[in-house]
């Protein structure tokens, strides 16, 4: 390399860096939106229960036997939902078809208490 050369590399580096910083700035901005639109890890049971879908007194219970990590603060409990295993959309779809019943296995009871009329007739 020659010393042109050199100089021109080095006269380039100011624009070059600049598109850097640029670069650098826009990044920033976009992993803090995404930081802002992710829950906080630690919530109330109330929160959790929104965020996981379930009901609360589901959520309460499952604290008390260990299946979602959580974290007692004085009298409240805060799950930790940064540590919560999620099923994934193929174990979902799995637990899903094996609770299934065909309808043809399917029996249905009518208990007819004497007396009473069942709303099937």
């Amino acid at each position: 390399m020659d010393v042109l050369t050199l100089l021109a590399a080095l006269a380039d580096l100011p624009a070059r860096l600049a598109v850097m910083e640029r670069t650098a700035v826009e990044q920033s901005r976009k992993l803090d939106a995404v930081l802002r639109a992710l829950p906080p890890s630690l919530v109330s049971v109330q929160q959790s229960a929104v965020t996981l879908g379930i009901s609360v007194p589901t959520v309460r219970r499952w604290v008390k036997s260990g299946r979602v990590p959580s974290l007692r603060i004085g009298r409240s409990i805060r799950v930790d939902l940064s540590r919560f295993d999620v099923a994934g959309a193929d174990e979902t779809r799995a637990l899903a078809s094996s609770a299934r019943v065909p309808s043809a296995t399917r029996v249905r009871s009518i208990e007819r208490t004497p007396g009473k009329k069942s709303s099937a007739e």
